[in-house]
């Protein structure tokens, strides 16, 4: 007996389903992940708290800013065009990002974090607006 609770989606609504929970769960941790980690790095090439802080901020400023543009072209991009260039950015800028405790210079180090951060955050906001209109979809 079916429990009522539970929607009657089909094999492939559950697989995509499924598959949204564990992307986002994934592109979520990337970025929490780099928390406990990166100010330690930061400090040891010479930034001060206040700068690393803004390589923080910069990543919701710019998921604010470019949301919205691509939502308005989200018809024009398309769904599945924007989803997997936006993830694909997200994968590589993050292990970018991972490579940066390599440079030596604190100010090439903070320069590249901001790059870096900016990229992941536009990849984000376009992963972000594909994956939630295609789950509503």
């Amino acid at each position: 007996m079916a429990c009522s609770c539970m929607p009657n989606f089909t094999r492939q609504q559950w697989l995509v389903t499924i598959t949204f929970i564990v992307i986002n769960l994934f592109n979520a941790m990337c970025f929490s992940m780099q928390a406990p980690f990166y100010p330690i790095e930061a400090e040891a090439k010479g930034c001060t708290p206040s700068e690393y802080g803004l390589v923080f901020g910069i990543f919701e400023l710019v998921v604010f800013l470019v949301s919205p543009i691509i939502g308005a072209n989200l018809n024009r991009l398309g769904i599945k065009a924007t989803l997997c260039t936006g993830i694909g950015m997200v994968g590589v800028s993050t292990v970018l990002f991972g490579l940066l405790d390599k440079l030596e210079n604190g100010k090439v180090f903070l320069a590249f974090s901001f790059i870096l951060r900016i990229i992941a955050a536009a990849g984000n906001a376009a992963f972000l607006t594909g994956s939630f209109s295609l789950i509503g979809k």
